[in-house]
């Protein structure tokens, strides 16, 4: 390698003519002798190796897959009788099952010992057996009936034997296994009967038995997949092979003893077997678990070993073949090809004087020694070609880090000659790297185009710079090339000052503007951005999107915008669109986007123009608004009708219009004056305004005539009772000055689609119902269709034929019971209004509690059920069925007209009932609609000595902040959060509620409960009170009293 010194010419000087090379000879004949040799003994190898080991290892491995089986039997057999000893455990050591051995108690029979026990948990026989020996009771399936009868005989003969023979120790602990009584064989277990603290003496013991017949060992063998059978360990019972089991049953101990169970395996031609003996509970010979398999293993390793001997000649002679061929294709053929390779490098004048004789290596030795100098020759040119380069070239030795070799290049850059540089090492030198910290030996970093210094003579230059480690003749180099990056790094720092100046213009425009990636991540943001979304620089360290920032309906055409502009399509430059801040404050917003030149980022300039939309809002506002009354006026009221219809078609839901006319209202304006009129006018249009939900919108059309829509669900019957709020508002007089004026309002009802599918055909049809309603009287309402006008009329139909059976005492009450979730126990009812026709025929609640709460006659029935069940109640308490809490539900007009205190204090004046006796059920919303006023009431009421039940807990309001200021007693949790249960999340929520419950200190009562599992979880969570259809619907007070006189004599829940 060139050291940097001026390099002469080289020289090559003449070789010795080659010595005489001998006769000619081959190497194909001596290959061919060596590899007959090696593989001839390499197949007799072979065949000896696999004869003595092969077989004799997988007949040993196929003996034990065999024992391991007969273990896997038996351990799958006696894991069945432990878990049917745990079974036993659970009712041995049960206080139920410690009293039903003194008092035999049929009810522990009729809830415990049943067809279902004995099938759910695969039962044959329970067996209860006293201190004295004898057989309390003995229950088996009967597979005839699907009943229950009477044991075995001879199962029952051999458990009272073993009971009396147990030793101490066995008679406190039980016993467990298998006996063979008869034909049939037995899974047994056997535990005295304790108490649960298993602290007072034995009462007796309990049997369970369950019999090992075909399909259990059916059912044995599929589940540990193997083919097994259980028989009495006979010889007769037995295959030849595993006769051994037979004899050494013969020998085995025999009771409280167990056999052995070392597994026995025996071979015939095809099968394998394998045997372990069970010890007979009973003291009879031995139980034998026997499993047989095929011997595919064996016979399969033979067959193997037989066709790989013939295998083994076959590839032998193959291989002989194909070794010659690799040997002449991939050794001798390439040796020839190497030589002429070699000779390639050679003059040709040289190949001209090859002697003749010796074989092909004596021929390569030659060409390649004429090819090393050759090769001698091309490296001096190379040095000279290396020292013309101009970039740097250095050798470095890895091991000591001395300079080998460096080029002209490299020694004008460094300022110093070869001569300086040679046999110096690089740390601190030529590198700035201390000891111990070369990047590329100690630290292992990549060095490929990596910026490093460079220091030289007169200080230190930046350059580019690649390490490639290399080898020669078995020593590590490391060849290090770099050129001088001065200019280019004098660049860079002038372009990173130009792209700091321009970004501290964008952070300082004083407009709000983001630079954005293509993936619509924000790259950066100013602080006048930061400003208008309400946010710091730290919430934009993620690098959130910018569709995060902007209205939901505005997205897929910004979206748009942002992927034209960088596939090359024209997109707006300018736009408006809506920006959503952090705190959910709504912008209107101009936006200037452009794509930064040569990359795909593009940077957004946004200006709030909220001020200016909200003038011009203003501006429209007052062209579509009615002067006086300050609605929407006819123009306004028609767009918002079309917009509602447009809304109503996509969402595929009804829409109401309602055209109002004020009745009579020309009098007014001859009699008092236009001025007069407009007042009243503009309180038409506040009322209005004020008894309107937010889904309905109101105009005025001109005139005394108005127009509603109404988007509310529930048809026609929302739309009515909307009509009956408005003539309600409307029976309130209007003063004026010193006058009240009455008026009435006629009213035109027309739904979509039923009557009409565009605006003004609903308006039409609106306007003609309107003038029916005037026709039928004034001051009411009618639906434009037949249908519509029947439904109402079916409405007036019940409201008629309930206020006789009102008075004729056909409201009659049905009680459902209200149980003690703790002990069983019916501990009141709740009273529902049922109405009873004089044919015996029920109305559905459904059918007339709507229209009694429309038409106020919800109070009187209120007042019948309630004076009714106190009656009744106290009857029952009299009769001695329990002192029984009786609640009733009340509507919110007993809050309106306030006398509710006093109607409760006559009801129970006349009744006679303890006011403790008698409940209110009030729900969320009826507190909620008043709560002033309600509160007052129900504490009124409270001071009579009545408690207060809040009903339907949970899907009202539910705040604490209210619950805390409220008087009530019991807390009645709505049945949509029993209905679910176990579901998480609605065990979730109950638990809340019971700690609300608790936390106020008032009973919790769970209405719905149809289930014993929500009975169960109900209590085991404290609820204290249940109701529901697991105990009883509601029914009427005979068969309620039927209830309580079951009751009384013993019957509990559930």
């Amino acid at each position: 390698m060139n050291t940097g010194e001026q390099h002469q010419p080289a020289t090559v000087t003449s070789e010795p003519p080659p010595p005489p090379l001998g006769p000619r000879r081959s190497l194909r004949g001596g290959a061919a002798f060596g590899l007959t040799a090696i593989l001839g003994a390499l197949g007799l190898i072979c065949v000896l190796a696999t004869g003595s080991l092969v077989v004799g290892r997988l007949d040993a491995f196929e003996h034990e897959l065999a024992a391991a089986n007969a273990r896997r039997a038996v351990n799958a057999l006696q894991s069945d009788v432990r878990r049917l000893d745990a079974l036993l455990k659970d009712w041995a050591w049960w206080d139920d099952s410690y009293q039903f051995m003194v008092d035999v108690n049929p009810a522990y029979i009729e809830s415990n010992i049943t067809p279902e026990v004995f099938r759910d948990q695969h039962l044959d026989a329970i067996v209860f057996i006293s201190v004295d020996g004898q057989v309390a009771h003995s229950a088996a399936p009967d597979i005839v009936s699907g009943g229950v009868e009477k044991a075995d005989p001879s199962l029952l003969a051999f458990m009272r034997q073993a009971v009396a023979t147990l030793p101490h120790t066995v008679q406190h602990d039980g016993l467990s296994g298998l006996v063979r009584i008869g034909d049939a064989t037995w899974m047994t277990a056997c535990r005295p009967v304790l108490d649960s603290q298993q602290g007072s003496p034995a009462r007796g013991w309990i049997w369970m038995a369950r019999l090992v017949d075909d399909p259990y060992q059916k059912e044995l063998a599929r589940n540990t997949e193997l083919q097994l059978a259980l028989v009495p360990a006979l010889a007769e019972n037995l295959p030849h092979v595993l006769r051994q089991l037979a004899d050494v049953a013969a020998a085995a101990p025999k009771r409280d003893k167990p056999a052995p169970e070392t597994p026995v395996v025996g071979v015939d031609s095809h099968t394998i077997w394998s045997g372990v003996l069970l010890a007979d509970l009973g003291g009879g010979p031995p139980l034998a678990v026997t499993v047989q398999a095929h011997r595919a293993l064996g016979e399969t390793a033979r067959n193997i070993v037989h066709s790989g001997l013939l295998v083994v000649l076959t590839l032998s002679i193959l291989a002989l073949i194909a070794g010659l061929l690799f040997l002449d294709r991939r050794v001798l053929s390439r040796l020839a090809a190497l030589s002429a390779q070699v000779a390639a490098n050679v003059p040709a004048a040289k190949l001209a004087t090859m002697p003749q004789g010796g074989d092909e290596l004596d021929r390569l030795a030659l060409v390649t020694s004429w090819a090393f100098q050759s090769i001698r020759e091309n490296e001096q040119f190379l040095s000279e070609m290396l020292d013309a380069l101009k970039v740097g070239v250095m050798l470095v030795d890895r091991e000591t880090r001395t300079i080998v070799s460096i080029n002209s290049h490299a020694c004008a850059l460094l300022g110093r000659d070869a001569a300086e540089v040679t046999g110096r090492r690089c740390h601190q030198f030529v590198c700035p790297a201390e000891e111990g910290a070369c990047p590329v030996c100690d630290l292992g970093l990549p060095m490929d185009h990596a910026k490093r210094n460079l220091l030289t003579a007169t200080g230190s230059l930046d350059i580019l710079k690649s390490v490639v480690p290399i080898s020669r003749e078995g020593k590590e180099y490391l060849l290090e090339t770099f050129i001088d990056i001065s200019d280019l790094e004098h660049t860079r720092r002038m372009l990173e000052e130009s792209e700091e100046q321009y970004r501290a213009m964008f952070l300082n425009t004083g407009t709000p503007a983001i630079l954005i990636n293509e993936d619509t991540t924000i790259a950066l943001a100013n602080p006048e951005f930061l400003r208008l979304v309400r946010m710091v620089q730290a919430d934009l360290d993620h690098r959130p999107s910018w569709t995060g920032f902007f209205h939901e309906h505005d997205l897929p055409r910004m979206l748009g915008y942002h992927a034209d502009r960088r596939n090359g399509v024209a997109a707006p430059r300018e736009y408006e669109t809506r920006l959503i801040d952090a705190a959910g404050g709504l912008h209107h917003v101009a936006m200037t986007v452009t794509m930064i030149p040569h990359t795909h980022q593009s940077v957004a300039f946004i200006r709030d123009i909220t001020d200016m939309k909200l003038a011009e809002a203003r501006l429209q506002e007052l062209a579509f608004t009615d002067s006086l009354t300050g609605l929407p006026n006819r123009l306004r009221g028609l767009e918002t009708l079309d917009d509602m219809l447009t809304e109503a078609r996509r969402k595929a839901q009804p829409l109401g219009v309602l055209l109002l006319d004020l009745d009579d209202f020309k009098l007014v304006n001859d009699s008092m004056g236009h001025a007069t009129g407009d007042v009243v006018l503009m309180e038409v249009g506040r009322r209005l305004g004020a008894v309107l939900d937010p889904d309905e919108a109101v105009a005025r059309l001109g005139g005394d005539e108005f127009i509603i829509f109404t988007a509310a669900r529930g048809g026609s019957e929302a739309h009515a009772e909307l009509a009956k709020r408005l003539i309600t508002e409307f029976s309130t007089p209007f003063r004026v000055a010193h006058s009240e004026v009455y008026l009435g309002v006629s009213i035109g009802i027309a739904a979509f689609p039923a009557d009409g599918d565009t605006g003004g055909h609903l308006v039409r049809c609106a306007d003609l119902a309107m003038y029916r309603a005037k026709a039928s009287g004034k001051n009411t309402y009618r639906f434009y269709t037949p249908e519509l006008t029947r439904a109402a009329q079916h409405r007036l139909e019940v409201e008629a034929e309930l206020r006789p059976a009102i008075a004729q005492g056909h409201i009659v009450p049905y009680y459902q019971p209200v149980v003690d979730l703790g002990s069983g126990r019916i501990v009141g009812a709740e009273a529902l209004a049922r109405w009873r026709k004089p044919d015996g025929s029920l109305v559905a609640p459904a059918e007339f509690i709507p229209v009694a709460e429309q038409t106020g006659l919800v109070t009187s029935i209120d007042m019948a059920v309630i004076s009714r069940a106190c009656s009744q109640t106290l009857a029952w308490t009299e009769a001695g069925l329990g002192r029984l809490r009786v609640s009733c539900n009340i509507s919110a007009r007993h809050l309106q007209r306030g006398n509710l205190p006093g109607d409760i204090r006559a009801i129970l004046d006349a009744s006679g009932l303890s006011a403790a006796q008698l409940a209110l059920e009030v729900t969320e919303t009826v507190y909620m609609e008043n709560i002033d006023k309600a509160r007052a009431m129900l504490d009124a009421v409270t001071e009579l000595g009545v408690p207060i039940v809040l009903d339907d807990f949970g899907t009202g309001y539910s705040s604490l902040s209210y619950l805390q200021s409220l008087s009530f007693d019991i807390i009645k949790i709505d049945r949509s959060f029993v209905k679910d249960l176990p579901d998480a999340s609605s065990l979730a929520l109950l638990r809340a509620m019971l700690g609300i419950a608790a936390g106020l200190g008032v009973t919790s009562l769970a209405e719905g409960v149809e289930t014993v599992e929500q009975y169960v979880l109900l209590k085991s969570l404290g609820c204290g009170k249940g109701q529901g259809y697991l105990f009883s619907p509601p029914v009427p007070a005979a068969r309620f009293e039927e209830l309580l006189r079951e009751q009384k004599a013993g019957k509990r829940f559930p």
